[in-house]
């Protein structure tokens, strides 16, 4: 006897239907624990990178924020944000020009890197010199704290972006492959 196949039309669409939900829902939930696998990784990973790239303490590398959206729930069109909440994060990620107003007061090496000029205890008074930038002495000892300058180029330190994208590329797979399950009617 040949090879023969009887269909139902009622029960071939039902089973089809069931099946298909089993696959839309395994996939909504793989991607959704996918994304937030990969977000933490990429938290990690940046913080482990601003960490590495200077003198950036737990402020900065606590100030990255990465997250999935939506937070709950599985979605198929999960989306990764990454933020910073320190103003001025961009210009380690990107480089960039940072201006004065007029002025930039840069502390010098041999001052305390966490003073400002504003406020400065005991005070400071301005030496204009020839040819150079100003400084800032220190009133109580006499001695140069700051240098002022127009401008400052800030180099790229942080690898952000690089980080994000080779997570994308290897962990999400790994991860997405992880979560999939499909549930179906049997």
């Amino acid at each position: 006897m040949a090879l023969q196949f009887v269909l139902q039309p009622g029960d071939a669409s039902a089973q089809h239907r069931a099946a298909m939900r089993g696959v839309l829902g395994g996939v909504r939930r793989a991607s959704a624990l996918a994304s937030r696998a990969t977000a933490k990784t990429i938290q990690q990973k940046g913080a482990a990178d601003i960490a590495a790239s200077g003198r950036f303490g737990a402020r900065w590398q606590q100030g990255l924020v990465v997250t999935s959206e939506p937070v709950t729930g599985f979605q198929v069109d999960n989306r990764i944000v990454i933020a910073h909440t320190l103003p001025g994060a961009d210009n380690f990620e990107f480089g960039g020009m940072v201006r004065g107003k007029p002025l930039l007061w840069i502390p010098l090496s041999f001052a305390d890197p966490r003073a400002k000029a504003k406020g400065y205890p005991g005070g400071l008074f301005r030496v204009e010199r020839q040819g150079k930038p100003p400084l800032l002495l220190s009133v109580a000892d006499k001695r140069p704290k700051f240098v002022g300058v127009r401008s400052v180029k800030i180099p790229k330190k942080w690898h952000l972006r690089d980080i994000a994208a080779q997570s994308m590329a290897n962990d999400f797979p790994s991860h997405y492959n992880r979560f999939f399950t499909v549930k179906g009617e049997g």
